[in-house]
């Protein structure tokens, strides 16, 4: 098993499904942030809710960080299918990201 030292946090964009937007800061994320940095952690957040981010853009986010987690944050069950989509994307970047 390898060392965890790089975690990206990706939120997924609503516009994907056409569901409602959220107008809400993730505090829950930004929490756990600010414990994993204070363990030495490297924290990347990729929200692609906020920036409007694509697909694509996703997958050459988490390609470029190169993270070995990807934790997936959703505000709702009701865009399960967001996290199912970043799951698969983060997948086809590396099998070894967990």
């Amino acid at each position: 098993m390898r060392k965890i030292k790089k975690i990206m946090f990706v939120l997924p964009n609503t516009k994907w499904f056409g569901l409602k937007k959220w107008h809400t800061f993730p505090y829950s994320i930004g929490l756990l942030i600010a414990v994993l940095k204070k363990e030495g952690y490297m924290i990347k957040v990729l929200d692609a809710e906020l920036n409007d981010l694509s697909f694509d853009e996703v997958e050459g986010g988490i390609r470029e960080y190169n993270p070995d987690v990807v934790a997936i944050s959703c505000m709702s069950m009701e865009y399960s299918e967001g996290f199912k989509k970043i799951a698969s994307i983060t997948k086809s970047v590396s099998q070894e990201i967990t």
